[in-house]
Parts: C-alpha cells; structure tokens; sequence
C-alpha cells in the first residue's frame, strides 16, 4: 500500500510520542533546537531528510514507486551543571530508548532501518541534542 511521506513521518512521530515524557516540538525541525530557550527536556522533531527511489528503479508511472525515505529524528535531553556525565549517559540511554520505538513499528507497508546517529551540545552546555537518523523503505504513488 502506498504510503505519503507525511504518513511517514507522522508514524514515526506518534511513535515516539508514545514514550512516557516524550513531547514533539512545535517548530519546523530545521529549527529544532536553534534557540536553546525553546527546547524542552524530551522534545523531539521528525525531519524528513530525502525521498529517492530505491535502488535505481525506474519507475513506471501506474504502480507506485518504491522509494527510500530518509528520517532524521532529533531529540533534546538537559544536561544538569553538577551532572553532566551522568545526564550525557542517560542522554544515550534516552536515544537507544528512540530508536526501539521507531523500529518497533516496522511493518510490511514500511521498513524501517536504523542508520546513524550525530551528537553535539548546546546553549553553553545545558543541552545534548542528538540526530537519530533512518532509512525507510515504502511505496509512493506517482498517480
């Protein structure tokens, strides 16, 4: 069945929405965490990175493509001043917590395949903010 990229990300989303103390910013995610006054301890944003068509295919206009999409989630995680190695372990903990969430919707309509992630601190040290990213595998209607 084919799926939006919207449908995509708002699975992806929900997902991670589900976990306890989990809260999706309200901002474009390429703004997430660009002003460190609006972050929250737990956000998240779900950026929708790029859409391919998978393995070269060429795709033939009545049936969907299969594409490849690839999903960047971002998380913010406080780090106290008299706790910094500490909260950056549980920084990590939180991450790992993500991403069996993302991957735990998984179906056959939408394969999801955990690739990467990128990490770096922010407001004078007050926020690790990491980049959870995936490739994603569905179908996309060209019609």
């Amino acid at each position: 069945m084919p799926l939006t990229v919207a449908e995509v990300r708002q699975r992806v989303a929900v997902a991670v929405e589900a976990l306890a103390g989990w809260t999706e910013s309200r901002l474009h995610p390429d703004l997430f965490g660009a002003d460190t006054a609006s972050l929250a301890h737990h956000a998240f944003g779900v950026r929708v990175a790029q859409t391919e068509v998978f393995n070269g295919e060429r795709p033939k206009l009545r049936h969907p493509a299969a594409v490849q999409t690839v999903l960047e989630v971002l998380v913010a995680h406080r780090l106290r001043g008299d706790a910094q190695v500490a909260d950056y372990d549980s920084a990590t903990n939180a991450e790992q917590e993500v991403v069996r969430a993302v991957h735990a919707i998984s179906r056959q309509d939408l394969h999801i395949a955990f690739q990467a992630i990128a990490r770096e601190l922010r407001g004078d040290g007050t926020w690790h903010v990491a980049t959870l990213t995936f490739h994603t595998i569905h179908e996309y209607a060209l019609q």
